[in-house]
Formats: C-alpha cells, structure tokens, sequence
C-alpha cells in the first residue's frame, strides 16, 4: 500500500489492456463504526458509513443504487470518484484517471491504519450482503462491451 505503488505500476504497465475492460470493482475495508462514549471507545454494532465510489455512468450508478437497495445495505452512499480528489481514496485509485469504469467500496473509520484496526472491527454481518451487491452490480455489466459501458449506452 505505499502510496499505491503496485497498482499505478499495474495500470501503467497494462494501459492498453485496460481499454478492454468494462468494469474495476474493488471491495476494501468493511469496518464497524466505533464512537467515544463517556471517555471510552466503543463498538456500536452498526457498520461505518458505506462509501461507493461509482464511475459517472448513469446505467452503472444505477446498478450500485439497485444492489445497495436490494442487499438492505443501509448508511451507504454513492459517490463520485473524485469527490475527495482526483482520484478516489482507495487502493484501486489509479484505474479511474486511466479511464476504466469503477466500483469501489471503502469505509473509512477514524482508526483506519491505527494499531487498533484489528479483525474485531469487520463489521461482519456486512460482509455476505456486500459481496452479494458485488455479484450484483458485476452481472449488471453482462453483454456490455467496454466501449458501452463507458458511453453509458445499453447493449443491443
């Protein structure tokens, strides 16, 4: 993860194969949410707040908001990938400047890189219905060819 080297070195060295590809979906990081209660941390059972950053593709945002409802994926929010920045603030961040479709799902709690972000702090109840709004939005792309996708058009 050090400033994303192996990725941006993927996409760099496999620009031209990127044009063939529909979509990037990327799943990282499915956390619980922990606030400070009375001086003290604590687990509140919910996951932190869900953030997919979806490529500007109508028929793409479109599939992410159908999954996230069918999946009951509540505190979810669909977001621009550049909303932050340039580039989105995941460890996938470098396919959307190189042009290629992109779902990618993040939470991001206060404790992300501490030394307290152990394994009790999967939200695991999220992570079955997260990969199945994954399923979702990948089957949402079949028979779209990557130029489709990324014009928004429908296949025919």
């Amino acid at each position: 993860m050090a400033g994303g080297a192996g990725q941006a070195a993927f996409v760099e060295s496999h620009r031209a194969e990127l044009e063939r590809v529909v979509l990037e979906l990327h799943l990282e990081h499915a956390a619980m949410e922990v606030v400070e209660a009375g001086g003290e941390l604590r687990a509140t059972g919910q996951p932190e707040v869900r953030w997919w950053f979806t490529s500007r593709i109508g028929r793409l945002e479109a599939a992410v908001r159908e999954a996230i409802e069918a999946e009951d994926l509540r505190r979810s929010l669909v977001l621009p990938p550049n909303v932050f920045g340039p580039k989105p603030t995941t460890d996938a961040a470098d396919f959307y400047p190189a042009g290629v479709p992109i779902v990618n799902y993040l939470t991001a709690p206060f404790y992300l890189f501490d030394a307290m972000d152990t394994m009790d702090k999967i939200h695991r109840p999220s992570l079955v219905p997260v990969t199945r709004a994954a399923v979702r939005i990948v089957e949402s792309t079949a028979g779209v060819s990557p130029s489709q996708m990324r014009a928004g058009t429908v296949a025919t």
